[in-house]
Formats: structure tokens, C-alpha cells, sequence
């Protein structure tokens, strides 16, 4: 980096303060330890040597941008993709998908969508569809009583599974 030019008039007192606009141009930086660090009234972008890559903190908020992952974080969670997948988290949910399939869960359920079927579960009862069969688990085993449309299994017809209008 050159020195600044000389100023054109001279001043005849000490300076107190004083605004100074640069452009600064870097050719092919070199980050030997450290990083370079960009602070404005806004946030801080922080470039990194090697693979640490590069962050910038803005409002609250924090992306990352390193060697096979994308990270934005804020106050309610964060999303992150990497050649795995996707990744959605909140507060209240989370949400990923990946080569082979997606997982979601929130509020005690969760759904899980894969190539060989899906599953459907809140902690107590499980649905699992798949291409060879439909499975359910904590069915009722009377008839839950017209207009509820609920599924039941009745034990005196072989356990046959049955639904209520």
C-alpha cells in the first residue's frame, strides 16, 4: 500500500478529526495466519486462510460460505447446504433432505420420506406406506364411532382393519 499524497494546503493547526475516502485495491492477497477482517457500521465480513473460508455478521445474522457448506444463521435457527444435503432448523422445526430422502419433524411428530416408502410417527402411533404395504401401529381395536374417520382393527372379524365414516 502506497502513502497517502501529500495534502495540497497546508494546515496551520493540529488536526482533530477528519473524514478520509479510499479505495483500496488488493492484487492476489495473501492471508499468511490471521484473517482480513472488513468492519463496517453494519456488520463484519472475516475472509480466512485455507479452508476456513469466508463469514460475514450482519443485523444479528451469520453466513458462512467454507470448503463444501453453506451456513446463514439467525436469531431463529439456521440453514445449511453441503453436497449431503439441506438443512432447515427453528425453533419450532427442522427440516433435511438428502440423496436419499427427506426427514421433517416439529410439534412431536416427524415424517420421513425416503425412496423406499414414507413413515409418518408422533412418538406414540406410526404410519409406514411403502410400494410393497401400509402399516399402522396404535389403532384403536373397537370402532370409534361414526364421523370420527378414524382407522380400527376389530379383533372379532380376524383382526381385520376397518374405518369409521
Amino acid at each position: 500500500i502506497s502513502p497517502p499524497p501529500k495534502a495540497v494546503i497546508p494546515f496551520a493547526e493540529n488536526l482533530l478529526s477528519a473524514t478520509i475516502t479510499a479505495t483500496v485495491q488488493l492484487n492476489s492477497p495473501i492471508i499468511n495466519g490471521g484473517s482480513l477482517n472488513i468492519t463496517t457500521s453494519g456488520g463484519t465480513i472475516s475472509i480466512s486462510p485455507g479452508s476456513s473460508g469466508v463469514s460475514c455478521t450482519y443485523g444479528g445474522h451469520l453466513s458462512y460460505f467454507g470448503v463444501g457448506v453453506c451456513w446463514v444463521q439467525g436469531p431463529g435457527g439456521y440453514s445449511a447446504v453441503s453436497p449431503n444435503g439441506l438443512v432447515v432448523n427453528t425453533s419450532a422445526a427442522t427440516a433435511s433432505i438428502g440423496a436419499t430422502g427427506m426427514t421433517a419433524t416439529g410439534g412431536g411428530n416427524t415424517i420421513y420420506a425416503q425412496t423406499t416408502g414414507l413413515m409418518i410417527s408422533n412418538g406414540t402411533f406410526a404410519s409406514a406406506l411403502s410400494a410393497t404395504g401400509f402399516s399402522m401401529s396404535g389403532l384403536p381395536s373397537s370402532s370409534p364411532g361414526a364421523g370420527t374417520k378414524k382407522f380400527w382393527y376389530d379383533p372379532a372379524d380376524g383382526n381385520r382393519v376397518k374405518f369409521a365414516p
